[in-house]
């Protein structure tokens, strides 16, 4: 059995009420003890240390140390979720995957400030600017401490803790990978990836975030390499249906002309109707663009719950499928595999905050 234990932020003036929930794979914590020792004792008792491990891995004065915890650090953390891993697997990527379905699970990134392991107290760095300023900007949608001290997350993370490896950067778990299995992971990294437009959007950023989004659909629904928009608006929406968005389709058909468009340079023909003053505009339709790539990245969410859960059901419920992408294609015109995968999907959709 592995454990790993995820600390976030948040601004404790506006801090959420609520107990600690413990659970068969995830337990939520608020971090309100009154010293950062009290808290080392604590979380000692759920993950014990290594036996080589000093204790300075874990309680530091030195805010430039790799390993332990601050007094400062210790003042940002407002809750945290503890991870645990009964697979008895001898895989060390364990924050890797839950910080993967943290993220899946909530509608906003999460950007924790430091991480537990049995090797000590682990520091962890962000490109988000909004990190760096104001408390205020900086935690602002960082508590979710309501959302993850719930059964529904439990379940979500005790169903999708071991197909979240595909997430992972361990060498020797890849080691066994099918090419849907790499697909997966590529459309994992330009998840993660989309980060960077969570700080802010700029002209430019609009397009190349429609861009990523789009790949990442074509990485985990068109494995092929003709009619991608196509197929990309057959499969995507027999993953998504159950959600009950009727746009689905068009959405994803527009999504991926975005994503045309700045590939293949006719996004600047909108842009260059505002550039008459040598300077660059913006119009309505990039506002709703906008609007549109928000919305976009919460059901992307789905997107991956979705797929992984189908990937984790195949040899089972979805036997003799090799893969998930053939049980899309299938369902399109099969009855009885799309009510299965309806079936399946809505598993793990009824655990997710609505779109």
């Amino acid at each position: 059995m592995k454990k790993v234990f995820l600390a976030f932020s948040g601004i404790r003036g506006k801090a959420t009420n609520g107990t600690n929930y413990s659970g068969n794979t995830l337990s939520c914590w608020r971090l309100n003890h009154p010293t950062v020792s009290e808290f080392i004792t604590a979380i000692k008792k759920e993950i014990p240390p290594h036996p080589n491990i000093k204790d300075d891995f874990y309680e530091t004065t030195d805010s430039n140390a790799s390993f332990g915890l601050t007094e400062a650090l210790w003042a940002d953390a407002l809750w945290g979720i503890l991870v645990i891993d009964k697979s008895g697997d001898s895989y060390t990527d364990l924050f890797d995957r839950a910080l993967f379905l943290a993220n899946i699970f909530s509608p906003d990134f999460l950007y924790p400030i430091f991480y537990i392991s049995d090797f000590g107290v682990h520091k962890v760095g962000h490109t988000k600017k909004l990190l760096e300023n104001k408390a205020h900007a900086r935690f602002h949608n960082q508590d979710k401490f309501s959302l993850f001290a719930t059964k529904n997350a439990d379940d979500f993370f005790e169903l999708l803790l071991e197909p979240a490896g595909y997430a992972s950067t361990s060498a020797d778990r890849s080691r066994n990978w099918d090419r849907e299995g790499w697909r997966i992971f590529a459309a994992s990294i330009l998840f993660d990836g989309l980060k960077q437009y969570d700080n802010s959007k700029t002209l430019f950023s609009w397009q190349r975030e429609a861009a990523d989004m789009s790949a990442i659909y074509e990485a985990l629904c068109v494995p092929e390499t003709g009619s991608i928009k196509y197929r990309l608006q057959k499969r995507g929406p027999i993953l998504l249906e159950p959600l009950g968005l009727e746009e689905i389709e068009d959405d994803l058909g527009y999504l991926y002309n975005l994503r045309s468009d700045f590939v293949h340079g006719s996004f600047g023909d909108r842009l260059s109707k505002d550039n008459k003053n040598g300077s660059w505009g913006w119009d309505e339709s990039i506002t709703k663009d906008f609007d549109f790539l928000g919305k976009q990245s919460r059901i992307i969410r789905f997107s991956f719950a979705g797929y992984l859960k189908l990937k984790n059901e195949l040899g089972t419920r979805f036997n003799p499928h090799k893969d998930v992408v053939s049980i899309l294609e299938k369902a399109i015109l099969n009855v009885p595999i799309r009510n299965n995968l309806h079936a399946s999907v809505r598993e793990i959709y009824s655990l997710m905050s609505p779109v």
